[in-house]
């Protein structure tokens, strides 16, 4: 097990946009081990942080609800909002590439 000082450079790497995805997502499993509390905290910024990467997006989301609190992240509003709209935002990417898809599908027949 980790040593519970290291607490603060997990959370630095975490936190570094410029780090390898796969080495924030390694911070991210050490914070909750080490520190739980701190790591839903930092998970439920990075969710809601629209220039984070989806991969950490993700490792967010798990976070949240895997190992929060349920009922914290149910009365949360604003992050239940910030969900809401990436929902809407990835059916739209869906729809939008579904469309492009079928448009090359029906020239290629042609």
């Amino acid at each position: 097990m980790a040593d519970a000082t290291a607490a603060p450079m997990f959370e630095k790497v975490l936190r570094d946009k410029g780090e390898l995805a796969e080495n924030r997502q390694i911070s991210a499993s050490a914070l909750q081990a080490l520190k739980p509390e701190r790591l839903q905290t930092l998970a439920r910024e990075m969710l809601l942080d629209n220039s984070e990467h989806d991969d950490i997006q993700a490792t967010s989301l798990t976070a949240l609800t895997q190992f929060g609190d349920e009922e914290a992240v149910r009365k949360d509003e604003e992050l239940r909002e910030g969900l809401t709209r990436m929902v809407q935002f990835a059916s739209a990417c869906l729809s939008s590439s579904a469309t492009t898809a079928g448009a090359k599908g029906s020239h290629a027949k042609g």
